[in-house]
């Protein structure tokens, strides 16, 4: 709950979104919050449409031009939003923000700005672990150790033609 809400804060772009939508599945608990809280109906991007019911991808009420805000919990490259997006645009949906619990800091945010998408996020991997070694719960050399991995490991590029 405090999560979602939290993180809908950062919305400062998309207070009048018509829609959110959580990338499938982990996400869809934190844009369900935001969801209830905001009044803003939500989205379910389905990973494949099912050959019964609506057989559609995107289940919910919207229409084409409508704006729609990404929900996730984690960033790596940005290749599950990528595809969420590349799967609402061809429904006629507008998205240019995604929000975020973690950035991992492994080139997500520029791919998705790379491809329009503005990204903001609660945390960086890097702050969470300095919040971690401040409260004595990991070493330094196991926050040098994260901070060498991430300099050193950069996630694919992708695109959303991809």
């Amino acid at each position: 709950d405090k999560i979602g809400t939290t993180l809908w804060r950062l919305a400062t772009d998309s207070v009048n979104s018509a829609q959110i939508c959580g990338v499938p599945y982990t996400a869809l608990p934190v844009a369900t919050v935001i969801s209830t809280k905001t009044n803003i109906p939500m989205l379910i991007k389905r990973k494949e449409a099912k050959a019964y019911g609506t057989k559609k991808l995107i289940e919910g009420k919207y229409k084409e031009g409508d704006t729609c805000v990404i929900i996730e919990d984690v960033v790596t490259s940005g290749s599950s939003i990528l595809e969420t997006v590349k799967d609402l645009k061809n429904e006629g949906l507008k998205v240019t923000e995604a929000l975020v619990i973690v950035d991992r800091q492994q080139g997500g945010r520029k791919n998705l700005e790379d491809n329009g998408i503005k990204m903001k996020s609660l945390y960086t991997l890097t702050q969470l672990v300095e919040y971690l070694r401040e409260a004595e719960r990991v070493t330094d050399q196991t926050v040098k150790k994260v901070a060498d991995y991430l300099k050193n490991c950069a996630a694919p590029v992708k695109t959303i033609e991809d």
